[in-house]
């Protein structure tokens, strides 16, 4: 995880679990799939993502552009 990078700017942080893009389950996908699905969705603008940070789940919007 970069300080101040993409992923961050988006409320990401090391140790969170993506569970969910724009409502669809990715919890069984390993990290190079999960990469797969948002480059699949990279012509929308955002991107719905869940997260389970420390056992809180929420809902943060993302570019698709800057989670590649």
């Amino acid at each position: 995880m970069v300080a101040g990078g993409p992923a961050a700017k988006a409320g990401i942080k090391a140790g969170d679990h993506i569970l969910a893009v724009d409502g669809e389950s990715v919890e069984s996908l390993d990290l190079p799939s999960l990469r797969m699905e948002i480059a699949n969705k990279v012509s929308r603008k955002q991107l719905r993502l869940k997260k389970n940070s420390e056992g809180t789940l929420r809902n943060v919007m993302a570019m698709p552009r800057d989670l590649l």
